[in-house]
């Protein structure tokens, strides 16, 4: 409870900053925040946001049948355990002979017929009829819009991971969206056996409601707008980062146990110095792709090198015939544009959609 506390400040801090940067005011990019009172570690006051409704609740609301989401998340849970050679009862051991197991043109495949079974259309017909008119229709979906690229962009900066369906709620009254549940911070949803390698989730739901725009357009163009200015107020971003990785608040919990199972123990007086550098390069321009290999590649042993191999060339975007955007992209000095482009080129590729834990729902 004290982290998601510490992350509110951190959103209200970077709010300060897009306070200070004219296109941020005058397209209204800021974070949403609301007030934690933490008491111990597990309990404590949360703001209650009225009419606030998970993702999840927004994509099953023109339903008929409430349970297709369950039912082909068994049928991608079957299509992992497909591939599990070794008999195997842990899941991130199946998901790693699925990994070795499945080419790309299988896993877009596989992706391609599971978003399928679905209308493309679920969120934005919800939008459609919560609203009394096309013009109300408009303004909620710009509003979720610019609220989306501003949390994806802040989450993306933060190391803000584990955003699935009921992790992001939409104000039904307004439209716009923020987080909830930050546990995995500072990127240690890369760290977990079944590593998330998207900076944010851009999947087929929410593309539908862009429509007939793409990601590249205002939502894109938003991102651009914020990171240009967390990236001219960097010093006062990476202040607060260090004070928040030093502070106890046992955000490497997870990365400790995945240690203390792998090695039989756990030194992580180098991580809290690591996480920052990795938030500067974030600050600094690098290509988002090549910062997540140098995060993944911290907390992978030998004996997975064959892993880290495969993720490697899947976050490098060059495994398709076709090469994805990002692996034309320079290395580093990109414009935010470039880092917009690259961000949701990785976010939306389904080589790595279908290579996600089946929790995180990357069908929908």
């Amino acid at each position: 409870m004290r982290q998601d506390e510490r992350m509110q400040q951190l959103f209200e801090s970077i709010n300060q900053s897009l306070s200070n940067d004219s296109r941020c005011i005058e397209r209204h990019l800021f974070a949403f925040t609301y007030n934690i009172i933490p008491i111990n570690t597990y309990l404590g006051l949360v703001q209650w946001v009225k009419e606030a409704k998970s993702l999840r609740d927004f994509v099953e609301f023109t339903m008929t049948d409430k349970t297709i989401l369950n039912e082909i998340s068994i049928k991608y849970q079957e299509w992992i355990m497909q591939a599990n050679d070794e008999n195997s009862n842990v899941k991130s051991k199946c998901y790693k002979q699925a990994l070795l197991k499945y080419s790309p043109d299988e896993v877009e495949a596989k992706i391609k017929e599971l978003t399928g079974l679905l209308d493309w259309d679920l969120l934005r017909k919800t939008f459609v009829k919560i609203t009394s008119s096309i013009e109300s229709f408009f303004k909620l979906r710009q509003n979720f819009i610019l609220s989306y690229a501003v949390m994806c962009t802040v989450d993306w900066i933060a190391g803000i991971g584990d955003r699935r369906l009921d992790n992001i709620l939409i104000e039904v009254s307004t439209g716009k969206c923020f987080g909830i549940d930050h546990k995995m911070v500072f990127g240690t949803g890369i760290d977990q056996p079944v590593p998330e390698l998207v900076p944010f989730r851009l999947t087929s739901q929410i593309m539908g409601l862009l429509r007939p725009f793409t990601p590249k357009d205002l939502f894109g163009a938003s991102m651009s707008h914020v990171l240009a200015a967390l990236r001219n107020e960097k010093n006062l971003i990476l202040i607060y980062l260090n004070m928040l990785l030093l502070e106890d608040l046992k955000w490497d919990h997870l990365v400790e146990e995945r240690w203390l199972q792998d090695c039989n123990h756990y030194d992580g007086e180098w991580l809290p110095k690591f996480k920052l550098e990795i938030a500067q390069k974030k600050l600094n321009g690098e290509k988002p792709s090549l910062i997540m290999i140098n995060e993944l590649s911290s907390n992978h042993n030998n004996h997975e090198n064959q892993y880290f191999s495969i993720n490697k060339c899947i976050l490098r975007g060059n495994e398709f015939k076709h090469d994805n955007i990002r692996a034309h992209i320079k290395d580093c000095n990109l414009t935010p544009e470039e880092q917009m482009l690259c961000l949701v080129d990785q976010a939306t590729d389904v080589n790595i959609l279908g290579r996600i834990c089946v929790e995180w729902y990357p069908f929908v």
